[in-house]
């Protein structure tokens, strides 16, 4: 048996009961009412062994790991036995029989147990995990808590998620950088720093084009920053740009960007009547990136100009004439529309390079 010592607190008419929790006695009591179609006793779906091996992960490698997230538990049928000590404060008692359903949390716990069980971190095992306790009847008021957990609680925006990363990064130092790195997520820091440096310059042909998580868009945006961070992961996964600063890479697109302009000014004049930035655009041109950056390094250019850039971009045959990038024009690069369709239009425009000799 253990006793818990848990705050009362009442939100309406239901009582909660706060507290901490010993991972290895959430591991041990708390189980899943998973769903199984030869059932009717289950609601939630299997744990995805991805996530519970990636939260493995991250207890294993981060250096004082936090989950300050609460597991929401739920007691079926009569209530636990308590002993009141204070205002509302209570000591309840769980005997090793009983059962604490997992509600919300079970790849926090099932995270835990992997550390625990496969990596051999038993450092985890008196991990204290804040957990809130409800009591019901039976499965159908729990399972009804459940449906308002994932229908009513979103997800952090997966731009702000990247921008905390590298917030993170650029506090934490080398530190958080190598951290990062290991859990690789470093290309998603890296690409808020390198759009940070492509729209901050009024000069930039991105400066105010780009739309920032939580902000409403405006005329003058024409691409989500979430697109654009996601289309440069190509780049910044190269091999070729792991040595380079991320300042070296932001000025090499910024010179790759200003010589596509110097090829094609209308369209940048007129962002809204061609695709080059938009998203097909950005997805299609930042694979082009990285292979015009293997062929400058293939001949030694190490700080590429715009000149040395737009030399090698006027070899693309009809993708450095602005009729390609037209939008409605579906035999150009308008007719791409999934990332199978980016990257197709890119191998085409890298071929029709390399036919014209701009070989590595």
């Amino acid at each position: 048996m253990i006793t818990l010592r848990m705050a009362s607190l009442k939100q309406d008419a239901r009582e909660l009961y706060v507290g901490a929790l010993r991972a290895e006695d959430v591991i041990r009591l708390g189980r899943v009412a998973e769903w199984k179609e030869d059932s009717d006793e289950g609601y939630q779906r299997a744990p995805e062994s991805a996530r519970i091996s990636k939260l493995a992960a991250f207890l294993k490698n981060e250096s004082v790991p936090l989950l300050p997230s609460s597991v929401l538990l739920s007691h079926r049928g009569a209530p636990l036995p308590k002993t009141k000590i204070g205002p509302d404060l209570y000591e309840i008692q769980v005997a090793d029989h009983e059962v604490l359903w997992i509600v919300d949390g079970q790849h926090r716990v099932k995270g835990l147990e992997m550390a625990i069980e496969k990596h051999g971190l038993a450092r985890f095992r008196d991990f204290q995990l804040p957990v809130v306790l409800m009591e019901f009847d039976d499965i159908t008021e729990e399972a009804h808590q459940f449906q308002l957990i994932n229908e009513n609680m979103k997800k952090v925006n997966t731009m702000l998620a990247r921008r905390l990363l590298q917030m993170r990064m650029e506090k934490g130092g080398a530190e958080a950088r190598k951290a990062i790195r290991e859990s690789r997520r470093l290309w998603e820091a890296d690409s808020v720093e390198v759009i940070r440096a492509l729209t901050s310059e009024p000069g930039s042909v991105w400066y105010g084009r780009v739309q920032p998580p939580n902000e409403k868009k405006r005329p003058e945006h024409v691409v989500r920053e979430l697109s654009f961070s996601t289309s440069l992961r190509p780049l910044l996964t190269d091999d070729l740009t792991r040595d380079l600063t991320v300042a070296r890479v932001a000025e090499y697109l910024e010179n790759f960007w200003k010589a596509w302009h110097e090829m094609m000014p209308e369209a940048f004049e007129s962002p809204e009547d061609y695709v080059v930035q938009k998203s097909s655009g950005i997805f299609i041109l930042h694979q082009v990136a990285k292979y015009v950056l293997r062929l400058l390094v293939s001949r030694n250019i190490m700080s590429p100009t715009v000149e040395d850039i737009r030399l090698i971009l006027e070899d693309a045959g009809e993708a450095s004439q602005p009729e390609y990038w037209r939008a409605g024009n579906t035999e150009g690069a308008a007719l791409a529309g999934s990332m199978g369709g980016f990257k197709m239009v890119a191998d085409i425009i890298i071929e029709t390079l390399q036919g014209n000799g701009q070989t590595i």
